[in-house]
């Protein structure tokens, strides 16, 4: 009888650690957006933010712009393996946060830093966070995806999710963004169409021109709040389709929606 109680509180133990291993995600958390009638952004990252001529901040100003709001950017965009903990030494870095210019700060660690390394990574957003809000800025956290090669996008939520709410922080869930249409891509486009380049039709690494409006339209609506269904926007390097636009800005915003604060009225 002993050995058998035993078995069973074992059972249970490895059970519930099971479950713990097994759960994806923390729900997220809403927030009001911080720039809902425009104001100033300066955005830290390396070239998931500026592939192929597609500059993720300017495409935003356009956005912004299309939409009536005034948009100020600022960036340090560095390509290459840099982790997020360096950029805070960079003295681009350094004098945008002693000009005290910039309203929101939007971060975006190396791709594979938040899994690989997530006590560097959470301690560079806290190092990250701390200067921002004595430069008298707010912090918001971008979320990047997962590769065709290397499927770890429930653990990237999790830590984006992890850090984001212990230190109340809004988070642009692209990543979430890139899953849902790699799971349901329009017709006639592979799973990773968002990553996929001419040498690498089946996905790559870096964001192509649709991948750079998921981002912009993720961020535009985090940062504002504004719906960006609609939205027509020329900017350099951007060639999509009105009809490929609005439904990315449909897929974006679906995800977006879930971060901002629920209408009036609006079911629980």
């Amino acid at each position: 009888m002993p050995h058998r109680w035993l078995f069973l509180g074992l059972g249970l133990v490895l059970g519930g650690a099971c479950r713990c291993q097994e759960q994806v995600v923390l729900p997220p958390i809403r927030h009001a957006p911080p720039l809902p009638h425009g104001g100033s952004v300066f955005f830290v990252g390396n070239s998931f933010f500026a592939w192929d001529g597609h500059n993720l901040p300017e495409w935003v100003k356009a956005l912004g712009a299309a939409d009536g709001v005034a948009l100020e950017v600022g960036s340090d965009i560095v390509p290459g393996d840099r982790r997020l903990g360096e950029f805070l030494s960079d003295p681009t870095v350094v004098a945008a946060l002693a000009s005290r210019r910039y309203q929101v700060w939007v971060l975006q660690a190396h791709e594979l830093e938040p899994v690989d390394h997530p006590a560097e990574f959470e301690r560079a957003i806290r190092d990250f966070d701390r200067a921002i809000r004595a430069a008298g800025g707010r912090t918001v956290l971008f979320m990047t995806w997962e590769f065709p090669w290397r499927r770890f996008l429930p653990e990237l939520i999790r830590a984006y999710e992890s850090i984001g709410q212990s230190l109340a922080l809004p988070i642009i869930p692209a990543g979430e963004i890139y899953g849902d249409l790699e799971r349901t891509p329009p017709p006639g486009l592979p799973p990773f169409f968002l990553i996929a380049d001419r040498d690498h039709p089946e996905g790559e690494l870096h964001e192509n021109e649709l991948g750079t409006a998921v981002n912009t339209f993720a961020t535009y609506g985090i940062l504002t709040g504004r719906d960006p269904r609609g939205l027509n926007f020329t900017t350099q390097g951007a060639t999509i389709t009105p009809a490929l636009m609005g439904l990315l800005s449909e897929r974006a915003w679906a995800r977006v929606t879930e971060r901002l604060p629920r209408p009036a009225g609006a079911p629980l």
